[in-house]
């Protein structure tokens, strides 16, 4: 499943296995406050999702724009997805992913 794209920013993409109770997420390009925030927000919306499912969220083809304080703010979002059941979130990242 594709989120609409902004025009301005490539979006992420995911997909909910219900049988390998995983969601793979993927993301390229440029990403900013908002895409996190529209890919928790569907994420949480999937009625696929259920609790003991896992999150992988691959960033490698990721051009970061999100500040210290983003991330922050990010990682108090995030708990809800751990609110609705989700089990583990792992995130795979490029050496050079870096935050401003």
């Amino acid at each position: 499943m594709s989120p609409p794209s902004t025009g301005t920013t490539a979006p992420f993409t995911y997909e909910v296995s219900s049988h390998k109770k995983l969601i793979r997420a993927n993301a390229t390009g440029i990403v900013t406050r908002e895409d996190c925030d529209m890919i928790t927000n569907l994420i949480l919306a999937d009625k696929r999702v259920h609790a003991g499912i896992n999150v992988l969220l691959d960033t490698v083809n990721v051009d970061s724009r999100l500040t210290f304080t983003d991330l922050q703010e990010l990682a108090g979002n995030l708990q809800r997805l751990s609110e609705k059941g989700v089990a583990r979130l792992a995130l795979v990242a490029h050496s050079t992913f870096v935050y401003s």
